[in-house]
């Protein structure tokens, strides 16, 4: 990936889109490295080039708020967290995406939001529209099926008092 980004740089110029969308996907490599403050920082640019090169609410500027999203999960840090799951699922709320795209950002929310005693219902409720819009697919393959079980194991280890 940090090949194809220096390729995507020199051709396309550091502020194109593809070179955004590049920077999520070496994100999520770095996030499953758990090399996280450098996937931070790509998530970060990544944002910083959609922004500026499409808008505030482009349907792709939501792959970096869920980036930046997982990483501030990861780390802890709630509020920041919270913040950047919000903005996702507001724009894909807006825009027509598929079903399972809309549930990755509410069930990221949810996890976000549980920290905070007064968010929890609003937590369940979206992990309850996630867990609906992933089953919505129809889809039988192996990550739908486990973006199912996460969901429902979440659903079962945080239950309402």
């Amino acid at each position: 990936y940090q090949r194809a980004l220096a390729v995507l740089e020199d051709s396309l110029g550091p502020e194109h889109p593809d070179v955004a969308s590049a920077r999520v996907n070496l994100g999520n490599l770095l996030y499953q490295q758990e090399r996280l403050d450098e996937a931070w920082l790509h998530y970060e640019r990544a944002y910083e080039i959609q922004r500026k090169a499409l808008s505030e609410d482009h349907p792709f500027v939501a792959w970096s708020q869920l980036g930046l999203a997982k990483v501030a999960l990861a780390q802890d840090r709630f509020d920041v967290a919270r913040e950047h799951a919000e903005r996702a699922v507001a724009i894909r709320e807006g825009t027509e995406v598929p079903p399972g795209l809309l549930a990755e950002a509410r069930f990221m929310l949810a996890r976000a939001l549980w920290s905070d005693p007064a968010g929890r219902s609003r937590a369940r409720a979206l992990a309850t529209q996630a867990r609906e819009g992933w089953a919505s697919t129809g889809a039988d393959d192996e990550l739908t099926k486990d973006y199912l079980a996460r969901v429902e194991q979440w659903l079962t280890e945080h239950p309402l008092p």
